[in-house]
């Protein structure tokens, strides 16, 4: 669905690399201070975030991804693919990664592979 002018707001699942449903913590900058919220799913190159921030399609954010007393926090950047509008805790977007440092990478493919183990409830 698109808004005036132009803008994905919702559209067909385009994922290149699986996700996984899991929350991690992440902190971004906002208009005034830092904020932060948590994923709702992630894979090795993007995630759903849950935020009430508005973000345009296209634009570029660099964030936090923390992993308390698993791993090290990862900085990183990504850009915004797409929305999604809904009730209190749904609103959110869509973000592709950047090109990640090979370290940081690693990291998370393997943070990525031991979630892949946990077996389903």
């Amino acid at each position: 669905m698109a808004e005036p002018g132009g803008e994905m707001v919702l559209g067909t699942d385009r994922r290149r690399h699986p996700r996984e449903s899991i929350a991690v913590l992440v902190t971004y900058a906002d208009a005034q201070s830092l904020t932060s919220s948590y994923t709702d799913n992630l894979s090795t190159h993007g995630m759903f975030l849950f935020t009430r921030r508005r973000f345009r399609v296209g634009a570029r954010l660099r964030f936090i991804l923390s992993f308390p007393g698993l791993l090290a926090s990862l900085q990183l950047a990504g850009v915004v693919r797409w929305r999604k509008e809904g009730d209190a805790g749904e609103s959110g977007v869509g973000l592709e990664f950047d090109a990640l440092e090979p370290q940081a990478q690693g990291l998370l493919d393997a943070f990525l592979a031991e979630v892949r183990r946990i077996p389903e409830e």
